[in-house]
């Protein structure tokens, strides 16, 4: 029997379409689905990951809503992609000698935290770090567009590829950061990015969320950057002084 595959609309006989190479059977998202994405999706390297960045760049919410329906075989895997940019990224932190995060000589808190060593600690664990803000972001999208009908492994890929998106614009501001040595310049900058960072979640959740009002969409993406950004910042403290 023939089925209609659903990236290229042709008409496919056996497991994989002729003419684009796409799978013929292509369920709805599911745990196997990022298990699998997880093990097997950065040593899958293909010409997919131009692709896919070009798309988040130019119709991410489109691009990501069509890879949920089945339109998948030419896009890098969204939590593969995560880990191979935040990896990239740490990197450049590293080699480049960036801090993120400095003491403030006149709280009491810089007899509680050792900067150096948690600088050191995000740089090496910053794509774990990227994967464990997905889920937690994920949560806080669900919540908010839980009338939109998306289940959460849904929510988990629409927030992964949302993430390397962001990513990448990080990567491209890492040398402004590498040459202000000012620190107020340094604090404007990223301030700038925190903002940067909330237009393009809400570019990809507009789009993504196509049948939400523009003006909601805005009010439930700020909702879910403050719940997941306080989440995290709460395990992380807790981690932090407890371990």
């Amino acid at each position: 029997m023939s089925i209609t595959c659903k990236n290229c609309g042709s008409e496919v006989i056996g497991k994989y379409c002729s003419d684009c190479g796409q799978a013929a059977s292509t369920h709805r998202l599911n745990v196997k689905y990022i298990v699998n994405d997880i093990q097997l999706g950065v040593l899958a390297f293909d010409k997919g990951l131009f692709y896919t960045l070009k798309e988040l760049f130019t119709r991410p919410g489109h691009t990501i809503r069509a890879f949920i329906k089945g339109k998948r075989v030419r896009h890098f895997k969204p939590l593969s992609l995560v880990i191979l940019l935040a990896t990239f990224y740490a990197l450049l932190v590293h080699f480049l000698g960036i801090e993120f995060i400095h003491g403030n000589s006149v709280s009491e808190s810089e007899n509680l935290i050792d900067y150096p060593s948690l600088n050191e600690w995000l740089t090496q664990h910053y794509a774990l770090v990227s994967l464990c803000l997905i889920p937690v972001f994920s949560m806080g999208s669900y919540i908010a567009f839980w009338k939109q009908g998306y289940n959460f492994i849904e929510h988990m890929v629409l927030n992964a590829y949302a993430a390397s998106q962001r990513l990448v614009v990080h990567v491209m501001i890492l040398p402004l950061l590498y040459a202000s040595y000012n620190s107020e310049i340094e604090s404007l900058i990223s301030r700038a990015l925190l903002f940067l960072n909330l237009i393009l979640v809400y570019w990809c959740y507009s789009q993504f969320f196509e049948k939400v009002s523009k003006v909601k969409s805005f009010l439930l993406t700020v909702l879910t950057g403050v719940f997941a950004y306080t989440v995290f910042m709460v395990v992380f403290i807790l981690w932090y002084f407890l371990k």
